[in-house]
């Protein structure tokens, strides 16, 4: 039998837990003595892709195509498999969201559940449900197992996100979180467009999005179970000059306003670089000088450095901005988690949390700051954290 969509995301699972350094044999011995159907080299290959562009979950083959097409991959929490405890939790289960049946959880990890419904509850495997719990959105989760005992019913979940994602937040604690500010402005005054806010809503949910994926990437090698508070849009102001204001984590904003002020002080000395170029040119030709070997090599130069301000993402890659900021964002890391150092492997080339920054966080960041608007300026301020906080 061919393998389904629980079987690919159990063994994406297993693929991440091993850092991606695992044979498609060794996934499918895995599969086959957890009871599931092995995967094929397609899918395999399809592993690969996923862990180098930074995927935390599996998504399945033509999902990820059609976005990738779309030059707009869609990213996801992962969904890794945990350890779990053994608990006694009042829920409910439901096929449809409307119809609820009464249950208990019996056991749980950060992504699924083990849950006993006090009714027989009749649902096949690899099919969605849902699982409501105090405290809780509803969760959608995906039936892994099932298993009938006389009248009632015992399953084995796994949820689409982190189930901490659906936790109804602690507004006090939120707040005392949100102690930084990601602004973008108008620089040379003017109105805010609705193309304009669309675009900077759009390119900072991305880039803090990933942000919290790479914190929550090295969190689960520390075990430090932090907890990043949601981020709020603060301000809109359309009138001159245009601004937008989104209160982020504190942890969220140091790591935004370390790789913004890379990217800026690379920007300005990418601009210098120019100058020099357009300098010699004037110079050149005042000179008469009719080298045509250095005028060609100055144009295909000029040309290589207006096509990258184009182009962030190949620019980001072919002047090695990732490999020069890995140092600072793992310190950063480092001094965030209250370590001497992060575990072995991380942000190695080959890495979930060094493709994340590659094809996440720094393109996000580059589009964020140039996009198709010169005239907007991006910073980022943050407040004092209090002892308790």
């Amino acid at each position: 039998m061919s393998a389904q969509f629980v079987d690919a995301l159990l063994g994406y699972e297993y693929f991440l837990q091993n850092r991606g350094k695992i044979t498609i044999d060794e996934i499918n011995q895995y599969l086959t003595s957890h009871q599931r159907n092995p995967i094929q080299l397609r899918t395999y290959t399809h592993f690969n892709k996923l862990l180098e562009n930074g995927f935390r979950s599996y998504i399945p083959i033509n999902k990820f195509d059609v976005f990738q097409s779309l030059g707009k991959i869609q990213m996801a929490a992962d969904r890794r498999r945990y350890s779990r405890e053994m608990v006694k939790i009042a829920a409910k289960i439901s096929r449809n969201g409307q119809k609820w049946t009464e249950g208990t959880i019996i056991n749980r990890s950060l992504v699924g559940f083990g849950i006993l419904a006090k009714q027989r509850f009749p649902v096949s495997t690899d099919v969605q449900a849902w699982i409501r719990l105090q405290g809780y959105e509803d969760i959608p989760v995906i039936v892994v197992w099932r298993k009938h005992h006389e009248e009632a019913t015992r399953l084995g979940v796994r949820s689409l996100e982190f189930i901490g994602k659906y936790k109804i937040s602690d507004t006090k604690i939120e707040l005392t979180r949100l102690k930084g500010t990601l602004i973008i402005t108008r620089q040379e005054g003017g109105d805010l467009r609705w193309d304009n806010l669309f675009r900077i809503l759009s390119k900072s949910d991305e880039f803090i999005n990933s942000l919290t994926d790479l914190i929550y990437s090295v969190d689960e090698h520390v075990g430090a179970d932090v907890r990043l508070a949601s981020p709020i849009l603060g301000l809109i102001r359309f009138g001159s000059p245009g601004e937008v204001q989104v209160k982020v984590d504190f942890g969220i904003a140091e790591l935004a306003r370390m790789v913004i002020e890379k990217l800026q002080f690379w920007g300005l000395e990418k601009k210098k670089y120019l100058a020099e170029i357009r300098k010699l040119d004037l110079e050149n030709e005042r000179s008469g000088l009719e080298n045509k070997k250095l005028a060609l090599e100055t144009d295909q130069l000029t040309i290589d450095l207006l096509r990258n301000v184009i182009n962030y993402r190949k620019e980001l890659q072919e002047f090695g901005l990732t490999e020069s900021i890995v140092d600072e964002v793992r310190n950063y890391l480092t001094g965030l988690f209250g370590l001497n150092q992060l575990p072995k492997g991380i942000f190695d080339t080959d890495s979930l949390e060094f493709a994340i920054l590659k094809e996440r966080v720094l393109p996000a960041a580059a589009e964020l700051i140039g996009g198709d608007d010169s005239a907007f300026g991006v910073n980022v301020s943050t407040e004092k954290m209090s002892e308790d906080a």
